[in-house]
């Protein structure tokens, strides 16, 4: 059984039955060493999300090659999963942009009334979407899981230097997710 708090995420054709939100056999992703299907990924994700939800987001989204000596799950989706498990696109016509925008708007007000810091122990939506935009633009800020760590802190000290003009404190303020997302 695994420490409290964490959504072990295996190689084994089923999820760890010892989770709080339970097991499920046959989820068809084999080792995990090769791409599998969109099908499954998409179910992945919606258990890590459903296990999110029942504890409000504070639980760590893990490989058992985290912990142990392994190499479970396999390189491919343990790569899909600690670059924030996110779901397949798909058609990118049918991509509502509008919403994303306003979305990440959104989240700028959020940053603009409470800058996210390691210090401030940010965790939530918007340090997850930093993160994921941080590993995408090549920084290396750890797991996207919503939770402002030393190795977040380092990226974004690490992207404000890059950038020349901003304070390179580790902290996103407004000025710093403006320039993380291009806005």
């Amino acid at each position: 059984m695994g420490p409290a708090g964490v959504v072990w995420i295996n190689c084994h054709n089923q999820f760890d039955a010892s989770c709080g939100f339970g097991g499920v056999r046959e989820s068809g992703f084999g080792w995990g060493f090769e791409p599998v299907s969109d099908a499954a990924l998409v179910s992945i994700k919606a258990v890590i999300d459903d296990a999110q939800s029942r504890y409000g987001g504070k639980l760590w989204v893990k490989g058992h090659r985290d912990l142990s000596a392994s190499t479970c799950p396999g390189d491919w989706l343990y790569d899909w999963l600690t670059s924030g498990a996110e779901e397949p696109v798909g058609d990118p016509s049918k991509i509502d942009y509008e919403s994303i925008v306003a979305y990440l708007r959104a989240l700028e007000g959020e940053v603009r009334g409470k800058p996210l810091s390691r210090l401030r122990r940010s965790r939530g939506e918007a340090v997850r979407v930093a993160q994921r935009h941080l590993s995408a633009r090549g920084y290396a800020p750890g797991v996207a899981d919503g939770i402002y760590g030393r190795r977040t802190a380092a990226a974004v000290s690490k992207f404000q230097s890059d950038q020349g003009w901003l304070k390179a404190n580790g902290v996103i303020d407004w000025q710093t997710w403006s320039a993380l997302f291009g806005a």
